[in-house]
Parts: structure tokens; sequence; C-alpha cells
């Protein structure tokens, strides 16, 4: 029903005129501590009205959406305010990412066609996003679709610490979606509690690159996600859910939560759960995403920082049918796994072309006890970087190395860093380097300082052979940090 009256709404906005539409947000109680002047910054044009909720009412007409202009009202006593926004834009900035209207700490200025960036010229401190405590009824219907033209929530909310509650509404009406369209909406406002399930169910289609990028970053007062928030959407785009939930309070992920999204992009799911209190991720949750040679890294730092985050399940990737370059750079890094199934990566093919697949997986996992002997099964080519500080700093891993670790990694190096740090700093492991560790690695045109530079740097091997073995000579020995390699 909600998307058949947007869509009514869309064609008789386009046959008679657009329809003006309204929200309201409502501050915290201004005190002089607080301060009385509420500010807010637009990027859309056309004409509005804001009724200030005092008794004062102002008329905003905008012709220019370069035009980016603070707009600010004092109060003349304490009390809370609801402020109603009311109108329709007419035109949005349609080539560059710009927010329609903007309440937040925006440290970020937008400036031509190109993503949002760092900037020295920015309008940080000229709003008040402390003043916002909530927000009701339908952006969307404000700043709706005009033609192929969709707005931007960019920040909208960004470092609203205040704000509690939103409502279910906020987006109706927007139909379409566009690159960054989402980027840092609500990120920074710790003081919510949850999303609305159907805050996004108006949206159709393939998600674009950096859609859903940093929407509820640092919201950690955010404890569930709702299974169904992006139901109404499908595919793959590049960082599409980069950052969207990091820095939540979520202790749980819904199985289904990407269960209409397939394929695989550039970042798609990199940093998406970092520093969260997860502490379990369900088996299935990527069971559509097969992958993409182009999808470099993909998760990059999904579960970076996860401490409470203990085990994995064997078949989180066992859909993944395609690998890429950098595919798991410090997937699980910092996180509190104390285990990994041997299964893991049973699906993972690197071919001769794909480099840092497992670059620092597993740095930082000082609770991981041990490595399973045919984790990496399938890894036959030493390209660059590919066990790069994989499991760097994990010094709860005790006993002696898999003796088959990298027995099926064989052919001259293609590249820098193959095995540099890769279990550096790993203190608890003991005994000495098994035969043939490094498979039938060649060094090819490469000095063994750039493949394996501090390979074992830290480490509780071995310096020297014990009685009843030999040392078995390599020719690797010199990047070894004097451990050895032994015999029987």
């Amino acid at each position: 029903m909600r998307k058949f009256l947007a869509a009514f709404l869309m064609v008789f906005g386009i046959l008679f005129g657009a329809i003006a539409g309204e929200f309201t947000v409502t501050t915290v109680p201004l005190t002089d501590e607080t301060g009385h002047e509420f500010r807010f910054a637009m990027y859309a044009y056309g004409t509005f009205t804001i009724n200030w909720g005092d008794g004062n009412i102002d008329t905003i007409s905008r012709a220019d959406p370069d035009d980016f202009q603070i707009y600010s009202h004092e109060y003349q006593s304490d009390g809370t305010y609801n402020i109603v926004f009311s109108g329709v834009a007419t035109g949005h900035y349609g080539s560059g990412y710009r927010p329609s209207i903007d309440f937040g700490r925006n440290e970020r200025v937008f400036i031509g066609d190109g993503a949002p960036s760092n900037s020295s010229t920015s309008i940080a401190g000229s709003l008040t996003p402390l003043l916002v405590a909530s927000v009701s009824g339908s952006l969307g219907s404000v700043f709706p679709m005009i033609g192929a033209t969709t707005p931007y929530f960019i920040y909208t909310f960004r470092g609203c610490r205040n704000l509690t509650d939103i409502s279910p509404t906020l987006f109706s009406g927007v139909t379409k979606m566009t690159s960054s369209q989402f980027w840092g909406t609500f990120s920074g406002c710790s003081s919510l509690t949850s999303i609305p399930h159907d805050l996004f169910h108006d949206l159709t289609g393939v998600v674009p690159s950096h859609v859903f990028h940093l929407t509820f970053s640092g919201c950690s007062s955010v404890t569930s996600i709702p299974e169904d928030l992006f139901s109404t959407v499908r595919g793959s785009g590049a960082s599409a859910f980069s950052d969207t939930f990091s820095g939540t309070g979520i202790t749980a992920i819904p199985e289904n939560l990407f269960a209409t999204m397939s394929g695989g992009a550039n970042g798609m799911f990199s940093f998406t759960f970092r520093n969260t209190p997860i502490t379990s991720i369900p088996e299935n949750l990527f069971s559509h995403i097969t992958g993409h040679s182009s999808a470099v890294n993909m998760f990059e730092q999904t579960f970076d920082g996860c401490r409470n985050l203990t085990s994995i399940p064997a078949g989180l990737f066992q859909s993944i049918t395609t690998t890429s370059s950098a595919l798991f750079t410090s997937t699980f890094s910092n996180s509190g796994i104390t285990s990994i199934p041997e299964t893991l990566f049973s699906t993972i093919y690197p071919n001769a072309s794909t480099t840092s697949v497992f670059n620092n997986t597993f740095n930082g996992c000082n609770g991981l006890t041990s490595i399973p002997e045919n984790l990496f099964q399938n890894v036959q080519y030493p390209t660059a970087a590919m066990f790069s500080n994989t499991f760097y700093g994990c010094s709860g891993l005790s006993g002696t190395l898999p003796a088959g670790l990298f027995r099926n990694v064989s052919g001259s190096v293609t590249g820098t860093n193959v095995f540099n740090g890769t279990f550096s700093g790993c203190s608890g492991l003991t005994g000495y380097i098994p035969q043939n560790f490094f498979g039938n690695l060649s060094l090819g045109d490469y000095d063994v300082s750039q493949v394996m530079s501090n390979v074992f740097l830290g480490t509780g091997l071995y310096t020297a052979c014990p009685c009843g073995t030999h040392q078995y000579i390599t020719g690797f020995e010199s990047a070894w940090s004097g451990k050895v390699s032994c015999a029987v």
C-alpha cells in the first residue's frame, strides 16, 4: 500500500504540479546552556516555509542549488520547540554530492562533482546538531525525486548526538537510489536507539556505490538491526555497505540482512560491522554473494575490532566462487576469535593474478590458539602480499606450526611481501619450522628480504635444532630472525 501511494503521489505531482510535504524537527529543551539559536543549511532549491514553533514563520525561496546557505533563528525563551518544514523542492544539485538539507556537524565540504572529501574549508561548528532531539514526517515529501534527479541526505544528521527518534516515513516517496545518497546520514547519532524496519522500503533497484556508506556509523545506542531493512533493494555496488554499522551497539546480525544482494563489488562489505559488540555471525549472511574478479577489498575489515566475537561459522564464505585481490584484507583483525574453521576458505581459489588475498586477515587476534593445517589448501600461486601479516600479533597461538599450512604453494614468486610478517609477534609459537613449510616456493627474481621479511620475528620458534634432528637448509634463513627449519 505504501509503495502504491508513493507511486500515485509521484504521478499526480508530475501531472498536476508538485505536492507540498512537511516534516518536523523537535528540539531539545533550549536553555542558556544549550543556546537559543537553531541553524541548518540547504542545497536544494524551491520555496519552503519554516514554522519555528514560537509564532514566527519564515519563507525561503531558493533558485540556485550551488548556493549552499545557512539559515538560523534565535528563540527568545527557554523551551522545547517543534520546527515544521513545509514546501517542496523544485530542483536538486543533480551532478554532485550535496545534501538537500543539513542539520549535522558537517565536517566535509562538497566541491565539484566528487564524493565528500576532507577539506579545511568546512562548515563545522556553523550548525547546531546538538539541538536536534527527534525528526518526524517525511523529508522525502519536501525533497522528492524530480524526474531522474534524486535528493541527497549526505551527513544530514551527522553528529546529532541528542537525536533519539526518527520517523519510519522519513524517506517515503524516494524510490530511486544514487551513489552516496545516504552517506553518513545518521553517523555519530549516539543517542539514537532504534532503526525503523521500513525506513528505506520505498527504495528499489540495484544498490549503487557508497549508497549506505557510514549511514549509522557511531550510533552506539542502536543495539539491533531490522532484518528487512534492505529487503527492497538488490544486487551489488562498490562500498555500498562500507562502514554502515561500524561503531554501533549491535550484538547480533540478522541472517537475512543481505538476502537480496548478489554478486560482489569493490569494498562492498568493508568495515561494515567494525568495532561492534557482536557475539556471532550468521552462517548464511553472505549466502548470495558469489564474488567478482574486480571485487577487491570486498571484506576488508568487515569484522575488525569485534572483540566479543569468538567464532566464525564454517560456511560463511561458501558461496564465493570468484576470488579477487585483497578479498580478506583484515577481515577479522583485532577480533576476539579463538579458532578458525578448517573449511572457512575451502571455495577460495586465488589465481596467478590475484594478490593480497589474506593480507592481515587475522592480524591482532590474540585470542586465537591454533591454525587449521588445511586452511589455505587451495592457494597455489605466491603472488604479492598473499600472506602479508596474516597472523601478525596473534600472541595466543601456541604449540608448533602446522606443517602443511602452505604445502600447495609452488613456483616462482611474482611480487613482493608474500610472507612478510606472517607470524610476527606470535610469541607463543614454539618448536622448529617444518621441512618444506613454504611448499615448493622459489624466489625467482626477488631477494628473500623482499618476500618474507620478519616472517618469524618475535616468535618462540627454535634458533637451533633439537637432538635427533638436523637443520634443513632452504635458502630463506636470512629472513627468519635466527629461527631454523629442522628435519629428522
